[in-house]
């Protein structure tokens, strides 16, 4: 039994309205403010990596990764493809220390847990709700294991235990955190506003590709990405506007001779053939042999 399942409650309550507020990439800041459970404030995390607030008497209530402000990606954790978990590292401080046993309490006593997964400096990937899966104080590690959709997939808010269920929720896992590296970036290198029309409001900006992922060149980089608002997304998404090799926006012609009040005139139409907002290091500028390519369909549907 937890003795800390109401504070867990109120703790996914609580990630669950920051999700709705930024979507699926959570800033360091929103994770900061903590959570309130019966008038008091809980923090979500420490900068540990496994943590639990004084609150709680059993296994910890978080563990996280980050993304260092400079240098390549670093994880203590793998993606295991087999198993379809995560491996996360103990702190180098022993098995019996104070966070190791917090972490392996989790699976001692099988409670739900959330895994703050970094994708850029400062930003994170909430996975909740998890369950430590496995424990090897040898090599110093535990099993991880995502339960996304396992209400869903297994009727059941534990772990999931089929093998088939463990690998589809692995995938939407891994699609959605390659996803957000992906946004991450884009947005980043776009200084977080719209190429067309420049809105700065990150709750409202997506990343586009240009090439979709299916294609074999339509790889998760900056220069196969646009960063745009959610309208310009759905437009560029279906046609209805595009982007040319010397980096202009194109409206489609039905958009252009119809007359639909001022959303269409100004949200759209007024920007024909203007510049988009590029980013300021030319290696992360669009590729125009992609915009190109991309500007064929984008004819072909008009």
């Amino acid at each position: 039994m937890d003795p800390d399942a109401a504070i867990r409650a109120s703790a996914f309550a609580a990630l669950g309205e920051i999700e709705r507020r930024y979507g699926s990439v959570v800033p360091a800041g929103a994770i900061r403010a903590g959570f309130v459970h019966r008038g008091e404030l809980i923090p979500f995390r420490s900068q540990q990596g496994i943590f639990r607030p004084r609150q709680m008497r059993g296994a910890a209530l978080s563990i996280s990764t980050v993304v260092p402000s400079s240098g390549p990606p670093r994880y203590d954790d793998e993606v295991g493809s087999d198993e379809g978990a995560f491996t996360y590292r103990y702190r180098d401080n022993g098995p019996q220390s104070h966070d190791n046993r917090i972490l392996r309490a989790a699976f001692e006593m099988q409670v739900p847990i959330i895994y703050f997964r970094g994708v850029a400096p400062s930003l994170y990937a909430p996975l909740w709700p998890c369950f430590v899966t496995a424990d090897d104080p040898a090599a110093g590690a535990v099993q991880v294991e995502i339960g996304i959709a396992a209400v869903d997939l297994a009727g059941t808010s534990g772990p999931l235990s089929q093998p088939i269920e463990r690998r589809y929720v692995m995938r939407l896992v891994k699609q959605r955190l390659h996803q957000n590296r992906f946004r991450a970036a884009v947005l980043r290198a776009y200084r977080e506003r719209c190429t067309v029309c420049r809105l700065r409001e990150p709750a409202l900006l997506e990343a586009s590709h240009i090439l979709p992922d299916r294609d074999r060149r339509g790889e998760a980089s900056v220069p196969n990405g646009l960063s745009l608002c959610s309208i310009h997304h759905d437009a560029y998404d279906r046609d209805l506007i595009a982007v040319t090799p010397d980096y202009r926006v194109r409206v489609g012609r039905r958009l252009l001779e119809d007359d639909d009040g001022p959303m269409l005139e100004w949200g759209l139409k007024s920007f024909h053939e203007a510049a988009i907002h590029l980013p300021r290091r030319p290696g992360d500028h669009p590729s125009r042999e992609f915009l190109e390519e991309r500007l064929g369909r984008f004819e072909r549907a008009a």
